[in-house]
């Protein structure tokens, strides 16, 4: 098959559903991917590396994030994905997502040019929209809703996500649960992390880690506000945190204000596409690994699955995550980690302090987190989930 994936979250950007969605073609023998995303900051570089067509627009570039009168460039991104369609002979059409004008774009090309359609849900691109301040933003919010609806299929990574497509009207029949997975050639335990250690000058500490966008909904701030309690207890723990977002000035304050600056050690963005992943030894560097999401209630936020989850269990460590979104699909409570309330402080102590405390019962969830990577989160199983559909459409 020649599939079109149409993404504005694509690598070198970092996170989970730039994860999925690279994974899914790397891991897609046999079909032909060209990918249409936005031109940023290191593209080129990685562009270079792949063995798949990556097409950047730079008027998508401008686009994202310009005034609405600016936004006149959806028409000419609109019409030159078209013009990929015909000219690369495109079977089908995958979008990375139906948020705002991912909504306005899908449409048009189902309505018009009649190609099979996917689209890949997490859930909380579409939740905070509908609630947004903005009218502009709500109306484009019920574009999304449509177009979700006119989809041939759509690819829902949680029990949760599949429960809010189901409320906002999409049949049942045209959902597909697939949870995302993970790499487990590059995340598995027993990698080298004495020069991490050795650089950050905590060979001897307890190992506290986070990977996450450093924004509100992932729950870092409330880590760092329990952290002096947890001190307490372990006086020897620091806390890593990778990544970087909206809050990373914000968390830099919080640590000097709580006076500390030398537990606290921000890591910075750490991508995970080479081989020789050093995201991977990160999670090996660590005794326990903490999300502590929450929803932000008044945007309707929340975690839509958690794959940084998987990626830790597969390191074989136990995980803390909060009780909230597609969560309970990352972990499973008691077994691969711990699932808790992460705005009651009390519960993030507790998790954490036990974990570090209780070496076997952490060293079992870690063994138990791996085991089930292996049995039920391969990208095998996942890509095929996904091509199966496909053929359907593809070669009735």
């Amino acid at each position: 098959m020649n599939i079109l994936l149409i993404s504005e979250w694509f690598p070198p950007h970092s996170g989970g559903m730039e994860s999925i969605l690279y994974n899914l073609i790397i891991n897609s023998a046999g079909d032909k991917y060209i990918v249409y995303a936005p031109f940023i900051r290191g593209c080129r570089k990685f562009d270079s590396r792949q063995d798949f067509e990556i097409i950047r627009s730079l008027a998508w570039s401008s686009f994202i994030g310009a005034r609405i009168w600016i936004r006149l460039l959806l028409i000419w991104m609109i019409i030159h994905s078209v013009w990929i369609i015909r000219r690369r002979k495109i079977d089908i059409v995958f979008f990375g997502s139906l948020h705002l004008y991912m909504g306005i774009w899908s449409n048009s090309i189902k309505l018009f040019f009649n190609k099979p359609c996917f689209a890949f849900i997490f859930g909380e691109e579409i939740e905070k929209t509908l609630r947004d301040s903005r009218a502009v933003v709500r109306l484009l919010a019920r574009f999304v809703i449509l177009a979700m609806k006119r989809m041939d299929r759509l690819i829902a990574g949680s029990n949760y996500t599949v429960d809010k497509l189901i409320s906002w009207g999409v049949p049942p029949d045209r959902i597909i649960k697939n949870f995302p997975c993970v790499d487990l050639r590059i995340f598995r335990p027993g990698l080298e992390t004495r020069d991490i250690l050795k650089y950050h000058g905590i060979e001897s500490k307890r190992i506290i880690l986070t990977v996450a966008r450093l924004e509100k909904r992932k729950g870092i701030d409330l880590v760092i506000r329990a952290f002096p309690d947890i001190l307490r207890y372990i006086p020897d723990a620091v806390y890593l945190i990778v990544g970087s977002g909206t809050q990373e000035r914000y968390l830099h304050v919080l640590v000097k204000e709580l006076g500390l600056s030398d537990k606290v050690i921000f890591v910075g963005n750490i991508y995970n596409y080479e081989d020789n992943c050093d995201l991977a030894r990160y999670y090996n560097t660590c005794d326990v690994f903490i999300m502590a999401n929450r929803v932000i209630r008044r945007k309707n936020e929340t975690e839509g699955f958690g794959i940084v989850f998987l990626e830790a269990n597969a390191c074989g460590k136990p995980v803390i995550g909060g009780r909230s979104g597609g969560t309970s699909d990352a972990i499973v409570d008691k077994v691969t980690g711990l699932l808790i309330d992460s705005e009651d402080k009390k519960q993030i102590i507790e998790a954490v302090v036990t974990l570090l405390t209780d070496r076997i019962y952490a060293e079992t969830l870690g063994r138990n987190g791996r085991l089930r990577a292996e049995r039920e989160f391969t990208w095998s199983r996942y890509v095929n989930t996904i091509r199966k559909e496909a053929l359907r459409f593809v070669y009735p």
